[in-house]
């Protein structure tokens, strides 16, 4: 004997046949079969975890302090890092460290959160409010502008 089955106005199946489940279910198991045959992206089981390339920055080659609070990255592929005494811009080899004695616009060295935009700028939240970068200059946003 059939299920019933209820429709909507529109004639859409409300409660699901059973035909409809076995469905699902071998979909379920196609994608599940084919899963298991495409080979995944990662580490190759055959090489020693030695023999991949690791790099290891501290702050004597790499950002102002070892506690990050936020990491970005910016469309021309820089990667920036957010710590408590300063702002660090990674281009993968070196390190470029802003901070309020070196960068003028700056609102604090305290880095708290960073949001890269669609444009290519960066917005950096300090414990002092917020400030952002673009085309090489930082400026700070205070009450005169709307915060």
């Amino acid at each position: 004997m059939p299920h019933p089955v209820s429709v909507d106005k529109q004639g859409v199946e409300l409660c699901p046949t059973r035909a409809s489940w076995l469905r699902f279910a071998l979909l379920r198991a196609g994608v599940a079969a084919v899963l298991l045959v495409v080979p995944c992206m990662a580490l190759d089981p055959r090489k020693a975890i030695t023999q991949y390339v690791q790099t290891v920055w501290t702050t004597e080659a790499g950002p102002p302090q070892s506690s990050v609070y936020s990491i970005a990255q910016t469309k021309d592929g820089y990667i920036w890092f957010g710590t408590e005494q300063g702002l660090a811009r990674s281009d993968g080899v070196r390190f470029t460290v802003f901070d309020r004695r070196n960068s003028k616009g700056l609102a604090a060295n305290y880095i708290q959160r960073l949001q890269a935009s669609r444009d290519g700028s960066l917005w950096i939240g300090t414990d002092s409010g917020v400030t952002h970068y673009q085309n090489g200059s930082f400026h700070s946003l205070t009450t005169r502008d709307g915060l």
